[in-house]
């Protein structure tokens, strides 16, 4: 399951050595309801053609596309470094304020912090409202 790396960071296929790889595309800067499944080589029975229900997404499918071509253009070793950095300095900032704690083993910008190996995702929770609610806060 690389939903959460296609798009963010450089994957090789050969390091990870796996027989699938899957992603969503909205993930990777493509429109809804696209995705891609990577296999080594192996298969399956032929699929039919024809019998799916509704018209292809051929608007998505582009954007898909469209979205792999831009990220391999703007360099997914930049992208990766922003978005980390990014991450580092949201739980800098939520690890200041008393009311939020930071969960997991964080990415931290501050002197003297071991940075650990980890991506640019920031787990926490607000000590006086429920997640549902902090959720639809932060939404609105």
């Amino acid at each position: 399951d690389a939903a959460q790396s296609v798009g963010h960071l450089p994957i090789s296929l050969a390091a990870l050595d796996v027989d699938f790889l899957v992603f969503s595309g909205h993930k990777a800067l493509a429109l809804p309801g696209t995705g891609a499944v990577w296999s080594r080589g192996l298969r399956g029975a032929p699929l039919e053609p024809g019998g799916w229900d509704g018209t292809p997404n051929t608007v998505g499918i582009a954007s898909l596309g469209a979205a792999l071509t831009w990220l391999e253009g703007a360099g997914l070793d930049r992208i990766e470094r922003w978005t980390r950095g990014l991450a580092a300095r949201l739980t800098d900032g939520l690890s200041a304020l008393p009311a939020y704690e930071v969960l997991g083993c964080p990415l931290s910008l501050a002197r003297g912090t071991r940075v650990q190996q980890r991506q640019s995702i920031v787990t926490f929770r607000h000590r006086g409202i429920e997640s549902v609610d902090l959720g639809f806060i932060l939404f609105s």
